[in-house]
């Protein structure tokens, strides 16, 4: 039996890297569709007070390039509550408030990403731009009876910074674990001074198929 496990260790050691190889260079060249959902930590703005992050959704496709490189465009959408405070547009005469205020922003981005494959496990970096569009606003009842809101929007340029880590579950498919950092700030008028922060922190878990 001694006799057999150098060459087995030997087959082994030249074997599974080959295979790993030809696992990550067949990923070279395809195009994928992704999904990511989970949760944002809004940036810090002064203009709001207590900020709570609500759910993250993303949907994209891209394509691997090379080994190291792959570039995608997805359109992201996350948001955030605060508490009203002076300054926020008004509602109407006899409206109810339940004090709270919201911020939607959405974007549709190009990035591209570093890959350091290891076989079926991928980490990776990646940064990129997009055009962001931001809508705040303020909701409550009227006459306690008609849901009523008052709103303002702004758009513009926006930039972002990813990391995460990709697991090949099969030849077409990959589940992983992204965490992105937005930035873009929007001015919505005279009734809110400054510029306000719309950037986040948001965790992800996402799911890629590529065809």
């Amino acid at each position: 039996m001694k006799s057999l496990t150098i060459p087995v260790l030997v087959f082994a050691a030249l074997v599974v890297p080959l295979a790993a190889q030809a696992s990550e260079d067949a990923r070279i060249g395809r195009f994928y569709s992704s999904f990511e959902v989970g949760m944002s930590q809004p940036e810090a703005s002064p203009q709001f007070s207590n900020p709570h992050g609500r759910v993250a959704l993303s949907l994209g496709f891209g394509r691997r390039h090379s080994r190291h490189l792959a570039w995608e465009i997805d359109y992201l959408g996350y948001g955030q509550s605060f508490d009203v405070l002076p300054g926020l547009p008004s509602l109407p005469p006899l409206t109810a408030s339940d004090g709270r205020a919201s911020a939607q922003t959405n974007s549709i981005s190009g990035t591209l990403r570093v890959v350091y494959p290891l076989g079926a496990f991928e980490p990776y970096a990646g940064a990129g731009v997009g055009y962001y569009r931001a809508k705040l606003s303020v909701t409550g009842l009227q006459l306690l009876l008609f849901p009523t809101s008052v709103s303002r929007r702004e758009s513009g340029i926006g930039t972002h910074l990813m990391v995460g880590a990709d697991f090949h579950s099969g030849a077409n498919s990959a589940w992983g674990l992204k965490y992105r950092k937005t930035f873009f700030d929007a001015a919505f008028g005279p009734e809110i001074p400054g510029e306000v922060h719309l950037g986040a922190g948001i965790w992800t878990l996402s799911f890629r198929r590529m065809f």
